[in-house]
Order: C-alpha cells, then sequence, then structure tokens
C-alpha cells in the first residue's frame, strides 16, 4: 500500500484539476507529453501544441478544447434546462471574451400567447446579444416564433450575425434574462450554436 502511495505521487503533481478525473501524464506520439483528462485517439498524431491540457474527449486527432489554429474558428454548442432562473434574474450563457462569435443560432422554448409562427415573442425570456459592459440586444421577438409546440411550450430560433438586423457589431456574449415576476421552470430551455473566430 505505502508503495503504490508513493509510485502515484508524480502523476498526482503532473495532473491537472480542469473538471476530468485525475490522469498521469501520458506520451501522445507527438512529441511532448500531453496532459488530457478525457478519452482520445489520436489518428494522424497531430496535437495542437506542447505539452497541451484537454479535459474534453476528442478522437481521430481532434483537440476539442485546443484554441483554433490561425485563421480558423471553433463551432461551440452549449444547452440549457432554465429551471430556477429567478425573476429578473441574468444568465451569461455564453461569454467567448476575448474571442468573437461570427454567427450563432438560438434555440429556446418558453410559454408564448399564440404559438403561431409569427404571431407572438417570448412571454418570459429575453434573450441579449452583445458584449457585457457594451451594448446587448433582445433577439426574440414575434419573428423568432416557429409555431412549433402550443402556448405552454412553444419553440423559438433566431440565427445572428453580428452587425446585422439590430444585432450589435461584436458578439461576445450571449444572455438570458427572465422577465417575469416567477422562476423559470423544466419547460424553459436553451440551446446555442456558435462559430467563434
Amino acid at each position: 500500500m505505502l508503495a503504490l502511495a508513493v509510485a502515484a505521487t508524480p502523476v498526482i503533481a503532473g495532473a491537472h484539476f480542469l473538471g476530468g478525473p485525475v490522469v498521469a501524464e501520458k506520451d501522445d506520439d507527438c512529441g511532448e507529453h500531453g496532459q488530457h483528462g478525457g478519452d482520445h485517439q489520436h489518428d494522424d498524431g497531430n496535437c495542437c501544441g506542447d505539452n497541451d491540457d484537454h479535459d474534453g474527449d476528442n478522437e481521430q486527432g481532434k483537440d476539442d478544447d485546443c484554441p483554433p489554429a490561425g485563421g480558423t474558428g471553433r463551432f461551440i454548442v452549449q444547452s440549457e434546462i432554465l429551471n430556477g432562473l429567478g425573476p429578473g434574474a441574468l444568465y451569461p450563457f455564453v461569454d467567448t471574451t476575448p474571442s468573437n462569435i461570427t454567427r450563432a443560432h438560438i434555440a429556446i422554448t418558453d410559454s408564448s400567447e399564440g404559438c403561431v409562427a409569427g404571431q407572438s415573442a417570448p412571454n418570459n425570456i429575453h434573450v441579449l446579444v452583445g458584449v457585457a459592459g457594451g451594448t446587448l440586444a433582445d433577439v426574440m421577438n414575434a419573428t423568432t416564433n416557429t409555431g412549433i409546440g402550443n402556448a405552454a411550450q412553444c419553440v423559438f430560433h433566431v440565427t445572428i450575425v453580428p452587425g446585422q438586423n439590430g444585432v450589435p457589431a461584436q458578439v461576445t456574449d450571449i444572455v438570458v434574462k427572465n422577465a417575469s415576476e416567477s422562476p423559470l421552470t423544466g419547460e424553459n430551455t436553451i440551446t446555442v450554436s456558435a462559430e467563434v473566430a
């Protein structure tokens, strides 16, 4: 038992604690040691850099937590059930600072006065896009109503591009605001997919 504890000491010292399990430093056949907290397979032996720290899963040479290579961007997807978000509360759902969002698609579910395509905006949720501490614009309105669902849980969709259709010229933040007088419920959800420069 004592020998096992002593042998484990370098492993803990070489590991990181960014959300994944503690994993020994491992040679990835990339010329340097990479520290990874998830499962991975290298198909082509490429790493995104020397001594890279990752805690996501990747396969076939894709390092999903690596910064983009010069001239390329990343694609992110994030979903959340908004149950319990308090009245008037703001939730900074996506924050890519200092990188810019170049395009994003936002889908939410909320109650509506009428779940008919183009008829009404979400009753309880505002989705603000822009830069925290700067200009933020609400992008959910009647035009985002898809008519899918019912008055209790209607689906709203919008695609945003910075500088177009009232969206600020720079976007790094997507913020959810509970505009109602009650906490949001399990019927309130948001999914964002975004291209990040």
